[in-house]
């Protein structure tokens, strides 16, 4: 096996994000899978320093790779904030699980809005944590009321119920975006690796992204690189000739990483849905490339791509999921305009594995407008309702099968209106700047009832 090659000399480059989701597409690299896994930092007292990722990077490259995930905030906050709609008879009973940009906190809400619990830690003497974006991107929450949270793009920690630190990862591998954590509680995620692939470009750095697997205390049992996975499949050449002229393109005088993937989405099969297809088998995972507008599914076993699908997206996708029916959900950032020249997003719904469109709610309808640049996601609840999550509005909204409304929640939470002239604030007048929504579940009523 050959291992990550490590950048050469102290050379560190400026990392360059893209506005939108340009297709900045990389050729990534040949990462062994890791059987030594590194004992986590389950006391911050007794281990004391900040995790560092494997391959050094200096303050100004952590900062701008920080900087290729989300703001904290990126739209004003209207006057009427908290749950603004709420069709009791219509909507799904539940609790809400959501995380903020405004802070690094989850909270437990009822359908009224109502605080019922908050879990908070601040993680800044586990990782070099950047200030303006010290939220958590992704949170699970177990039954027995502990709180597993993406410190984006660290690591993940772990809280009991009273927000007390059970362990953290150590930083090694830059996790970001999403995760997934399976009924005996290992944990799946997304990394980044960052270095120069001699057969591309001996001289250039490259950020690929990894799919990283840790066991019950946050060891990590092994990872391998999501381009790697696409290795001797059908959908490799696709990849590989982007990559080669984006290269071709760049510009020789700027030093900067490209990303291969970012992906934001692993979701793990629990082999339920085998009978639709054996590619949904216990074991395998779904994920998606906002940047190739792709999504597939890996083998985790195998470390190999078995299906992909590049569709026919404008821009960015995020959070596909597969519902009972074998169908599969997902985010369309899309930038579509409607008949007013707003550009709006949809959340759509396939058909797997021969991928026809069978549902839409759409921002392009009238009176249906909604947009998220970047971020995300939507849910199936049990009643057949849709949950969507427009994360740069900082909203939320529950909307039945014919696409009414009957639930609508706003973020309460702002953060500082200073941050406005950065991306996303351009077009920005005054008042609050929204806490961005980046996630926001319905769970069980019965989700405290063994702790809270």
């Amino acid at each position: 096996m050959v291992g990550w090659v490590e950048p050469f000399g102290a050379r560190r480059p400026q990392i360059f994000t893209a506005s939108i989701w340009v297709p900045i597409v990389a050729l990534a690299i040949t990462l062994c899978s890791c059987s030594d896994a590194p004992s986590p930092n389950t006391n911050p007292e007794l281990q004391p320093e900040i995790a560092q990722p494997e391959t050094e990077i200096d303050d100004a490259t952590l900062e701008q790779l920080q900087s290729i995930g989300y703001l904290s905030g990126y739209s004003e906050q209207p006057e009427d904030t908290g749950a603004t709609i709420f069709d009791e008879a219509r909507a799904q009973p539940g609790l809400n699980l959501y995380t903020s940009g405004h802070s690094h906190a989850a909270y437990l809400i009822d359908m009224q809005g109502v605080a019922v619990h908050t879990w908070e830690y601040d993680a800044s003497d586990l990782f070099p944590i950047n200030s303006s974006r010290d939220y958590w991107r992704r949170v699970h929450l177990n039954d027995r009321g502990d709180l597993y949270a993406c410190v984006d793009p660290h690591g993940i920690i772990k809280l009991n119920k009273n927000s007390e630190l059970i362990w953290n990862t150590n930083g090694e591998d830059l996790l970001h975006h999403d995760f997934f954590v399976d009924e005996t509680e290992n944990v799946y995620a997304i990394g980044r690796r960052i270095g120069p692939i001699p057969d591309i470009d001996p001289t250039k750095d490259i950020i690929d992204d990894t799919v990283v697997l840790f066991d019950t205390n946050g060891n990590r049992i092994k990872r391998f690189s999501v381009f790697d996975a696409f290795r001797d499949t059908e959908w490799f050449d696709r990849i590989a000739e982007t990559v080669g002229l984006l290269l071709d393109s760049a510009d020789p005088e700027v030093k900067r990483v490209i990303e291969a993937f970012h992906t934001n989405t692993i979701e793990v099969f629990d082999g339920s849905l085998a009978s639709v297809s054996p590619l949904l088998k216990a074991g395998n995972a779904i994920l998606c490339s906002p940047i190739h507008r792709n999504v597939f599914i890996v083998d985790l076993e195998q470390e190999r791509v078995v299906w992909n699908w590049f569709g026919p997206w404008k821009a960015g996708i995020h959070q596909p999921t597969f519902l009972k029916n074998g169908n599969f959900l997902l985010f369309d950032n899309n930038m579509h305009s409607n008949d007013s020249g707003e550009t709006v997003s949809q959340t759509l719904e396939y058909t797997f594995p021969d991928t026809n469109q069978v549902w839409e709610y759409s921002g392009i309808a009238a009176n249906r407008e909604y947009y998220s640049r970047f971020s995300s996601l939507a849910e199936r609840l049990p009643n057949g309702n849709t949950l969507v999550v427009v994360s740069n509005e900082g909203r939320a909204i529950e909307v039945t099968p014919s696409g009414e409304v009957v639930w609508e929640f706003w973020n309460p939470n702002t953060v500082d209106a200073s941050m406005r002239g950065q991306k996303g604030f351009a077009h920005k007048s005054s008042g609050e700047i929204i806490g961005t929504l980046f996630q926001l579940e319905r769970v069980s009523l019965n989700v405290q009832e063994s702790w809270l």
